[in-house]
């Protein structure tokens, strides 16, 4: 059961008391926080929380419990840990328990909920230890080691801190992402297996390298916005070297434009649905880029030069010692492929268009993409930020791969990257190219 959420002010003003005095700009932020859509305290539990626009905060059932299960994450030997997210102030609290424990470093992810739950739960205890220090999710750009989380903090995230939530999630779901894919590596060691005679034949990509140094690169995904780019494409196509993502082929295809060069990556039936119902002669002077996992009848049927290219996942490393091929940047999607290939052409700059990593306008794909076209999505409680600062639906996968191309970018400071959309999701240090230039 549950009733409207009440205030404490007396509690409140006590929190913050300790807040103001050891860290005047999270008080600010605090005091200036909007109140949440929904509020609730829950009763007839055995343990007191708060429901916040639907999430509940902690459990009504073991508090105690799931605060030694979040911060179980934490080896009992280290003497740093970061927690991102406040809660009912439970997971600092357990964590301060151990006596080797020398620093706390608590982020915020929501002022709006840092403040209701200071309005009805004594954090005193915690805030004034000295060994705790707390953090705007806004300022930070990365995540650190060792860390737990409160998981309906993740969920209640901030706009402002989506970034850091992400990197969080993504961190969490990792093992679980490592298991399905060592599910997966059995067919695809019978695929490698299967290409290990294109491999031996074709030529490394390292080829490709160095080959475009200080030129414009389009890389072309397969998101939804990719369409609204085929005007300007065309316009300055002799200005531009395009990079396609197997998917993006037979849309840019159907709109009079064929790539310089085609990335395939992953284990689809590509002819069947990416390269069906499309004229393939113009291909002939199309390099393919591919990893070794394709299903072998892309490579047979592909009319142009092909490149062989490795990654540096574990399910290449057997070839890696067999062959000397080049590896490029692979961290789930074929976008990061795509655009370490441009880094490594010698791109000056690099423009995304339909790397929209979300379904703006509730689309997934662009149309054409394949023989059904492209596909309304089912709604998603996951979001993140488009470039007009609005929530866009996505779904974890595609947000996993946004924040793994925002790490690769970040360390390409020489380059120029640019997007060409505002629909879809905005990309950590790409600036937003506008279509008259």
């Amino acid at each position: 059961m549950s009733e409207p959420g009440s205030f404490d002010q007396a509690i409140y003003t006590a929190n913050l008391a300790i807040v103001a005095q050891r860290w005047p700009d999270i008080h600010r932020q605090i005091v200036a926080a909007e109140i949440p859509r929904s509020v609730e305290l829950t009763h007839g539990f055995p343990c007191k929380s708060m429901v916040v626009d639907g999430i509940h905060l902690g459990s009504c059932f073991s508090r105690k419990a799931e605060a030694e299960l979040q911060a179980s994450l934490i080896p009992e030997e280290n003497d740093t840990a970061w927690v991102y997210g406040v809660g009912l102030g439970d997971l600092p609290r357990q964590l301060l328990k151990r006596s080797n424990l020398r620093s706390i470093q608590v982020v915020c992810l929501n002022f709006s909920v840092l403040r209701q739950s200071f309005g009805n739960f004594d954090h005193q205890d915690w805030l004034a230890d000295s060994r705790v220090n707390l953090l705007s999710g806004w300022a930070e750009h990365e995540i650190f080691f060792p860390f737990a989380a409160v998981p309906s903090c993740l969920q209640l995230a901030g706009e402002q801190a989506c970034h850091i939530r992400d990197l969080v999630q993504l961190e969490l779901a990792t093992p679980f992402l490592k298991e399905k894919n060592t599910e997966k590596n059995e067919n695809l060691k019978i695929r490698l297996e299967e290409n290990e005679r294109f491999l031996k034949q074709d030529p490394d990509v390292n080829e490709l390298f160095n080959t475009r140094c200080g030129q414009t690169f389009v890389v072309a995904g397969a998101g939804p916005t990719l369409s609204e780019q085929y005007a300007w494409i065309n316009a300055k196509r002799s200005e531009l070297v395009i990079i396609a993502v197997d998917a993006a082929f037979k849309p840019l295809a159907k709109a009079g434009i064929y790539p310089d060069i085609v990335v395939c990556i992953d284990s689809h039936e590509g002819l069947g649905s990416f390269f069906y119902d499309v004229d393939l002669d113009p291909a002939e002077h199309i390099p393919l880029v591919y990893f070794p996992q394709v299903f072998s009848d892309v490579l047979v049927s592909w009319p142009g030069k092909r490149f062989a290219a490795l990654s540096e996942h574990p399910i290449h490393s057997t070839l890696r010692e067999k062959y000397s091929r080049a590896t490029l940047y692979s961290s789930g999607s074929v976008i990061h492929p795509a655009v370490d290939l441009a880094v490594k052409m010698g791109a000056a700059e690099i423009i995304f268009a339909g790397a929209d990593f979300a379904f703006p306008k509730g689309q997934s794909h662009v149309e054409n993409f394949s023989v059904g076209g492209h596909e309304t999505t089912r709604t998603s409680p996951h979001w993140v930020l488009n470039w007009r600062g609005e929530k866009i639906q996505t779904i974890p996968n595609l947000r996993g791969y946004l924040r793994d191309l925002e790490r690769y970018i970040d360390t390409h400071p020489s380059i120029k990257f640019f997007n060409c959309s505002q629909e879809g999701a905005k990309i950590r240090g790409v600036l937003l190219r506008s279509q008259t230039n």
